[in-house]
């Protein structure tokens, strides 16, 4: 892993904690920073910017209707004060458009490696909602479900965007055969 690609990691690291304490405390500054930290590492790693951005906003499109989805369906609930018109609070999104700044890079792994791995991170994925409500940033009302929700919701993202990333003549901008991740 180059230099490049470790600030991308510690400073998705370093998100999470940034967002989701931020929130609790009303503190959103740092959140921000670091934000604009990864996306000023993701422009200099001299690949194409362009992509990211679709990844960016893939990640913030289906955050909003993932997030939008689980506060309906009941296994996820947000305070009022931290929503604008209906929408899932900043420190969320800013959660998703960080994740998508790692998929070529600190994340990229995911995506070139045997789905086993795959598999392996995304049942550890729902622990962070979990945290995230220890901590009192979110509510959840029933373990199992938001696990299970969770865990298929960003399945279903995942083995998307790892076709996508993966396929060539979808991007139109790589060579055939290479790892796009």
């Amino acid at each position: 892993m180059n230099w490049r690609k470790t600030i991308n990691f510690f400073l998705f690291l370093l998100l999470w904690p940034a967002a989701v304490l931020g929130a609790l405390n009303n503190q959103m500054i740092p959140m921000w920073l670091i934000l604009t930290a990864m996306l000023s590492s993701v422009v200099t790693l001299n690949k194409t910017v362009w992509v990211d951005v679709l990844l960016v906003a893939s990640a913030l499109v289906y955050g909003v209707f993932f997030e939008s989805m689980g506060e309906q369906f009941g296994w996820l609930a947000y305070s009022d004060a931290q929503q604008i018109h209906g929408l899932p609070p900043s420190w969320i999104l800013v959660l998703w458009a960080g994740m998508g700044m790692t998929f070529r890079y600190s994340n990229a792994w995911l995506f070139n490696q045997n789905y086993k791995w795959l598999c392996a991170w995304l049942m550890c994925v729902p622990l962070t909602y979990f945290s995230a409500a220890k901590l009192g940033a979110i509510q959840i009302e029933n373990f199992l479900y938001t696990y299970v929700s969770v865990l298929l919701g960003w399945s279903v993202y995942f083995f998307l965007l790892r076709y996508v990333v993966n396929h060539p003549n979808i991007t139109h901008h790589y060579q055939q055969g290479v790892n796009h991740a």
